[in-house]
């Protein structure tokens, strides 16, 4: 084998590694969604959040593949009710955003709302009407790979990034 295959199946095994590890806090996070739930919700209203969050979480794959979503590297997913609207929170790690993507319900219209947050949870950024279809390849193009970067540009700042992710550096 050569040295690039090596690397190649030693950085996709730590994905994979990774991706269970976030898979499991995810799980654990979606049951205990300790962030921003007001107490005085019934269980059903919970329930009903928890529904639209992992409904939104499904969607995204319609128009991306999972190693797509692993590059935005999620580390956390939860859901609250921001601005009167179920929403799904990504906490993410992707080449152009690191914060937060709010994925928000907007069922008078029956689409989504994406919001880009920094860390203090500040909006940077908000797309409105974003249907079930696009939500993912919309994203993708936000936070990790604009449509005017060239294949060569994405494969060499997304190797860097991921060089850095796991084996530290800047």
């Amino acid at each position: 084998m050569d040295t690039m295959t090596i690397i190649d199946i030693f950085i996709a095994a730590l994905w994979v590694a990774m991706f269970y590890g976030v898979a499991r806090d995810i799980k654990r996070d979606m049951k205990s969604n300790s962030y921003n739930q007001p107490s005085k919700f019934t269980t059903m209203d919970k329930e009903y959040l928890k529904q639209c969050a992992e409904t939104a979480w499904q969607q995204l794959f319609w128009s991306v593949t999972l190693p797509v979503v692993m590059s935005w590297g999620v580390s956390k997913k939860c859901y609250t009710l921001f601005q009167e609207m179920p929403t799904l929170m990504l906490k993410v790690s992707a080449l152009i955003h690191k914060g937060w993507v709010y994925i928000s319900l907007n069922e008078g219209k029956d689409v989504y709302e994406v919001r880009l947050m920094n860390n203090k949870r500040e909006c940077i950024k908000t797309i409105d009407e974003v249907y079930c279809d696009q939500l993912g390849s919309i994203i993708d193009g936000l936070i990790e790979r604009p449509t005017t970067m060239t294949e060569e540009e994405y494969s060499e700042k997304a190797m860097a990034d991921s060089s850095r992710k796991i084996f530290g550096g800047e």
